[in-house]
């Protein structure tokens, strides 16, 4: 059977801290059931070992799950029948460091859900991270990410996928990066965070072409020049 079946315009409800596990029915057994019906939220759930699957929607919409855990349930662990009819439903990631919004889901996704530290999916101090090389690349999709109680005093701060520089066709913020509490949009998954712009570090330049016997303002110099940016930044040299 269903831990919890939604059926028929059950709408606008709101459910906290529900653990829907251990439902049978010969391989039929689900956590949530969710068919015609739309605006329901759920609050820390986890859904484990049913004999089916861990969510299931059917013309369900703008239905909000917040810090879902599903996992060893053998069919996929967040499923529609009719993805083309159940929109707008949310996968939502939220503690006191910070909030990762995924977009409107399409696919079934297959592998493991987990939150939390040592996890796939995971928001520290200034971190925000989903494991897709993990087996959820089904999440490896558009989110918003908020990171709470940062620094506001950075001179130059950047948004680091990685640890180096996320460029603007990956990254793009609502909000400004000083702004303590730093709201950006990201276009797929990795680990995220806010830092400083640091200067390149430049270990040497050399001369390669001059005559020390011309002491004049209009030769034209060429040199080697060694550096590297920890941010991962293009280097001109003018």
């Amino acid at each position: 059977g269903e831990g919890i079946d939604l059926t028929s315009n059950s709408d606008n409800n709101n459910f906290y801290n529900i653990n829907s596990s251990s439902n049978t029915n010969f391989g039929f057994g689900m956590g949530i059931f969710i068919d015609s019906s739309t605006n329901n939220s759920f609050y820390n759930t986890t859904i484990s070992s049913n004999d089916g699957w861990g969510v299931w929607f059917a013309s369900a919409t703008n239905n909000v799950f917040n810090n879902l855990e599903a996992y060893s349930n053998p069919s996929p662990e967040v499923y529609s029948e009719d993805w083309e009819n159940s929109t707008g439903n949310i996968l939502l990631y939220n503690d006191s460091f910070g909030q990762i919004r995924f977009r409107s889901l399409t696919l079934d996704i297959d592998g493991t859900l987990r939150y939390g530290p040592g996890t796939n999916i995971s928001i520290s101090n200034n971190s925000a991270y989903v494991n897709v090389n993990s087996d959820i690349e089904e999440l490896n999709i558009s989110a918003n990410v908020t990171l709470r109680n940062l620094p506001t005093n950075f001179a130059n701060p950047l948004i680091k996928k990685d640890g180096v520089t996320c460029n603007a066709n990956e990254c793009s913020n609502f909000t400004s990066l000083n702004a303590g509490n730093v709201t950006f949009n990201v276009s797929s998954w990795s680990n995220y965070s806010i830092a400083e712009d640091s200067l390149p570090n430049v270990t040497s330049v050399k001369l390669t072409t001059t005559n020390p016997a011309t002491n004049d303002t209009t030769q034209n110099l060429t040199a080697t020049v060694s550096a590297s940016d920890a941010d991962g930044d293009n280097i001109t040299l003018a």
